[in-house]
């Protein structure tokens, strides 16, 4: 070694020591709390988003607190949770998004304290970016949908049972799962991540998860439903689907928005494999933070079987209980091959070189997911219904009925308790059937071909169609217009 050459690597020591360690920390958290506030800003709610949200408003605001009234198929406790948000901060698109990323910012939070227990504090900064910088989770993050409260608790979840607080980590996953059912994948990561599998710990964490079921098969019991969520869930999913190679090939597709590059995720795999072969052949015993990364490999080979085996659509949010689990498995993987390097403080200077690259790496995709120019959260096919919904607001009478066959959640919650009759039509047929009762009689469609056609079929019919207005979506291209529908005189 050159003289001055280990005085050099010591600076970068210092660098990585403690003193800058909370800075780092503090650092990748503000970017990608930046990251997620651009991408809450854009676009409006997705459909999904919309019926959560009116569940919210009829528990908050038309006080329905078994929520009877509504066609419930999922799990109850996250419209309780938007419900109670929304009494401080309204029932606004960016409001219910909010929560979305509180949840999010708690759980990198929590993610980044696991890491720190199993893997060192300058291995956390490494987990830490891999998460926050991930594109899946900057584009969607900050949502209404249900995956990030529930991947937050999974992770809280995990980060007690890392803690010591078997019961807690139990309780957490089991609200996780009454949020999200899938996440009871994460019941490896869980039962493991404190240290090896212990059989008092792992009854813990099975009495708090049983606790919670238990109050969830009152709740069900107390509302008296006519079906089941689970049961309207299948009902309204279509029961099982068998995986095929090419829902395998949408799901691989998907898992490779965790890292923005599937280069990456293929490079970080093989990091994976070359560790687990390492760890094997060196015969040691296996170590606390070993448990930990069986137990996050479990889960994310569970989350993946189940979902395929299940048929399950690689939709772009299903990607978001992957990212801590791939977060988890990568840094434990570096960890492991830096200790194959001399000095502890030079193998807290390569991890923390490797979390500078990746970041690195990672900005290009991280910031294009903020903006929307990924394939992922993309509402670009309801932008302009805040349009609409403003002129029927202002222009449309309260005795108007409208007709939509598309659009049907974004209408019940940007339209919620104005008078006008918001009416849903199955097909064709039924648009004819509808379109001479009301008066005066409006039409929601699309401005796409279908959209075209029916407007076309309804002069046809001998009605006149004006357009009233017309919604665009940020390319400046229109998405749906609204039509005024008057019988042809004469």
């Amino acid at each position: 070694m050159r003289p001055g050459s280990g005085l050099a690597l010591r600076v970068m020591h210092l660098a990585v020591g403690r003193r800058w360690l909370p800075a780092a920390t503090a650092a990748i958290l503000a970017w990608g709390t930046v990251l997620r506030c651009i991408a809450l800003s854009y676009g409006p709610l997705h459909p999904d988003e919309c019926l959560y949200a009116t569940w919210a408003l009829a528990i908050g605001k038309h006080r329905d607190l078994w929520l009877r009234s509504v066609a419930l198929d999922k799990p109850p406790l996250y419209p309780y949770l938007l419900a109670l948000w929304a009494q401080v901060g309204g029932y606004g698109p960016t409001s219910l998004r909010l929560l979305g990323l509180a949840f999010s910012l708690l759980g990198l939070a929590l993610l980044a304290k696991l890491a720190v227990k199993r893997f060192g504090p300058a291995a956390s900064v490494l987990c830490l970016t891999l998460a926050a910088l991930s594109p899946a989770a900057v584009a969607l993050d900050g949502s209404a949908l249900t995956d990030p409260a529930a991947v937050s608790m999974s992770v809280a979840a995990s980060a007690a049972a890392g803690s010591g607080l078997p019961l807690a980590a139990g309780l957490l996953l089991g609200l996780s799962v009454a949020t999200k059912p899938q996440l009871l994948a994460y019941l490896p990561l869980v039962a493991l991540a404190g240290r090896r599998p212990n059989r008092e710990r792992t009854v813990r964490v099975l009495l708090g998860f049983a606790a919670v079921m238990l109050s969830l098969v009152a709740w069900e019991a107390i509302r008296r439903p006519e079906q089941s969520f689970l049961a309207l869930a299948f009902a309204h999913y279509g029961g099982l689907h068998p995986a095929s190679w090419q829902l395998a090939g949408r799901w691989a597709g998907l898992l490779s928005w965790v890292w923005g590059r599937a280069s990456m995720g293929l490079a970080l795999a093989v990091v994976c494999l070359f560790a687990t072969v390492l760890a094997w052949r060196r015969g040691s015993p296996i170590a606390d933070n070993d448990w930990l990364a069986v137990g996050a490999g479990l889960s994310l080979l569970l989350y993946i079987g189940v979902s395929m085996g299940l048929g399950m659509p690689a939709w772009d949010r299903y990607a978001l209980p992957a990212v801590p689990l791939c977060a988890l498995l990568a840094t434990w993987a570096l960890s492991r091959l830096s200790s194959l390097l001399p000095w502890a403080w030079f193998r807290q200077v390569f991890v923390a070189m490797v979390a500078l690259g990746l970041a690195a790496a990672m900005a290009g995709p991280a910031q294009e997911a903020a903006q929307h120019r990924l394939p992922l959260a993309d509402t670009s096919r309801w932008q302009g219904i805040e349009t609409i919904a403003a002129y029927v607001r202002g222009q449309v009478p309260g005795r108007a009925t409208l007709l939509y066959q598309d659009f049907g959640w974004e209408i019940h919650y940007y339209l919620e308790g104005f008078p006008q009759d918001m009416r849903w039509f199955e097909d064709d047929a039924a648009l004819l059937r509808e379109v001479g009762r009301g008066s005066p009689c409006y039409l929601l469609l699309p401005a796409d071909d279908t959209g075209r056609a029916q407007v076309a079929m309804v002069r046809g019919a001998g009605y006149d169609l004006h357009p009233c207005v017309v919604g665009y979506g940020h390319n400046g291209q229109p998405t749906m217009a609204l039509w005024l529908v008057e019988r042809t005189s004469g």
